[in-house]
């Protein structure tokens, strides 16, 4: 070992360090994002008592994590954001007096990015540890004695990518991103036990709850899942549920599933969570856990289309060259903003609207209006619809002027500046268009402008391009079988029969699909001899980049067909009864095409192969 890798913090000899408090204050999947930092720094100091200071959840993580000795209990003030805890100076100090009687020699304070690590430096400072370290956004003064300044990225780094990126800036050496979740023998037994007790071997673990009612899918959907998922898989249906969460697994699963919720503690769910054959849940901690034990797992995100808006985002820039346009969407859209180029200077996440897009709390709600409210934004354009509860909540974040579409009750509309009727019949996209122009943006044309409405970033090219043969010596076809909504899905051996008829019209195939969806992959590509199953290989942004590439798309009517629409990749888009394919399908004719079948599966295989046939000659009239 060199001189260099010896010390951290800057210069400590790593024998100096007998005990470590690591900090992170925030829920269970925050905390188990965290655990590869927790991990860089037990290889670092194999001999140093490790202890790690969380919430109640994210004690129950460190429990099963054998890189820490100790977990230490403490509700934080700042994470009470419900405020349930009392003024009670009493609690504070003796917390203070917790710590420092442990006489820890360091504490390493992580954050989120939207966090601020002050408050528990401040913590440690009246508990006399000696050396402090956090990432800050904000001026510590000498409340840290090491600070780091995040790279600023958008959207914002990942949690675990977060967290080693503090730990290397102090010296401990890098380690794989991978989170550490072991359930204990008694917690495996536990399981075991319940498994018995319900007859199941095999089987599915759907988790509805969320620790924020604005991530949480609806119930009743959940409850078609369930039914869904035990008539199609033959497996058994485990419904679970934290505490507090029983009322809501029996309500999921209905007369076909089995509710659990409530009757397991973290360990002995984790160890279900690990016997999963698929694990079905919101974007909450649960999603954490699948992923921790190496379980497929489908994750719901509450989200719209922001793609399909940017026509009108084209139009507002083109109207207001020199305004700051900022895109208020769901957290998710995070992740597709930087593909919106110039369009959008930034994401603001709010947290969802009851009887709107989640059910988000008052608290919640309220919290963000507040900080809408003190950006005095010039216009506000409400992209949503022309429902009251959208207009009510655009018309409160105290813009100057604020456009909207409306219904015929207008009675039920407060006073808008700029009202364009709607029209149920007309292209999502012509909408937004027509309502963007009508905002004071410049005219263009959706989806037929010489600029695409997606960037695609050169890392993600390279991403891409490495999941690709070195040589295509063809014309590659992408085909992507899933869909989230089985309405829309046409059977995978079907889809199997298109890549073999696209690999003899001589396509090279590859097939697309969520880390959820391998098993589906796996059966389109051993249909087609020599096609490449990248199932679970692809995050958002890779996918936009192999869309690009691609020469042709098969889907279903889901997320991809509309990146090949923004992009202008040739498509062939199967739809079935539930979507109406004259509004939520392509507008450009030549470029794509489409096919309906009442149900999904009527529609026959020679009919999407002769689509892509038919696609090969417009192209080259169309010289694409």
């Amino acid at each position: 070992m060199n001189e260099a890798a010896s010390h951290v913090f800057g210069g400590m000899e790593r024998e100096n360090l007998r005990r470590v408090l690591l900090v992170r204050l925030d829920n269970l999947g925050d905390v188990l994002l965290t655990t590869p930092a927790f991990r860089a720094v037990r290889q670092a100091l194999p001999e140093a008592h490790l202890a790690l200071l969380a919430g109640p959840t994210g004690c129950e993580v460190g429990r099963l994590d054998p890189d820490l000795d100790e977990t230490i209990l403490y509700n934080a003030l700042n994470e009470d954001v419900y405020f349930q805890l009392p003024q009670d100076p009493e609690r504070e100090m003796a917390a203070v007096e917790t710590l420092r009687e442990r006489d820890f020699d360091a504490a390493i304070i992580f954050t989120s990015y939207k966090q601020s690590a002050l408050p528990a430096a401040y913590l440690c400072y009246l508990s006399g540890i000696p050396v402090r370290a956090a990432g800050s956004f904000e001026g510590p003064g000498s409340l840290l004695t090491h600070r780091h300044r995040y790279e600023e990225t958008v959207p914002p780094k990942h949690e675990a990518l977060r967290g080693l990126e503090l730990t290397e800036f102090l010296g401990f050496p890098p380690v794989e991103p991978e989170m550490v979740l072991v359930p204990r023998t008694e917690d495996e037994e536990g399981a075991a036990g319940l498994l018995e007790q319900h007859g199941l071997e095999r089987f599915v673990l759907v988790h509805p709850g969320a620790s924020a009612s604005s991530r949480a899918y609806p119930p009743e959907r959940y409850r078609e899942v369930v039914k869904g998922l035990a008539g199609q898989s033959g497996m058994g249906v485990l419904v679970t549920g934290g505490p507090g969460e029983g009322d809501l697994a029996r309500r999921v699963a209905g007369s076909t599933g089995i509710p659990v919720g409530g009757e397991t503690s973290f360990g002995s769910f984790a160890a279900l969570v690990g016997r999963a054959a698929v694990v079905v849940t919101n974007n909450t901690g649960t999603t954490h856990v699948a992923s921790a034990l190496k379980r497929p797992v489908v994750t719901v995100f509450a989200g719209t289309n922001p793609a399909a808006a940017a026509p009108a985002l084209r139009s507002l820039r083109r109207g207001y060259p020199r305004a700051e346009i900022t895109l208020i969407s769901l957290p998710w859209a995070t992740t597709l903003a930087p593909h919106l180029g110039d369009l959008v200077d930034r994401l603001l996440p709010y947290p969802g609207a009851p009887g709107l897009d989640g059910t988000g709390t008052a608290e919640e709600l309220e919290e963000f209006l507040a900080r809408v409210h003190a950006e005095r934004f010039d216009l506000a354009v409400n992209m949503h619809g022309r429902g009251p509860i959208s207009i009510r909540l655009v018309a409160r974040f105290g813009a100057h002027q604020t456009a909207s579409f409306v219904g015929e009750k207008r009675s039920d509309v407060p006073g808008l500046d700029v009202e364009v009727p709607w029209d149920a019949e007309t292209h999502e996209s012509r909408k937004l268009l027509l309502l963007a122009e009508e905002a004071g943006g410049l005219p263009t044309v959706a989806y037929d402008s010489p600029e695409p409405e997606l960037r695609v970033r050169e890392e993600d090219d390279r991403r891409a391009v490495a999941l690709l043969p070195i040589r295509l010596r063809k014309p590659l076809a992408l085909v992507h079988p899933g869909a989230s909504v089985p309405e829309k899905r046409w059977s995978g051996e079907a889809y199997g029969q298109v890549a073999k008829g696209l690999v003899r019209r001589g396509y090279e195939v590859a097939v697309t699909g969520s880390a959820g969806e391998k098993e589906l992959t796996r059966l389109v590509s051993e249909a087609a001899p020599d096609s490449l199953d990248l199932g679970g290989e692809t995050d958002l942004s890779t996918l936009i980049a192999l869309v690009a590439r691609v020469s042709v798309l098969v889907s279903n009517d889901t997320g991809p067909a509309h990146l090949a629409y923004a992009l202008r990749t040739p498509s062939v888009t199967l739809f079935g009864p539930s979507t109406d394919a004259g509004r939520w399908g392509p507008l450009d004719g030549e470029r794509h095409a489409v096919l309906e079948g009442n149900p999904i599966s009527s529609i026959p295989v020679e009919d999407v192969l002769r689509g892509v046939e038919a696609l090969d000659t417009r192209q080259e009239r169309l010289g694409v």
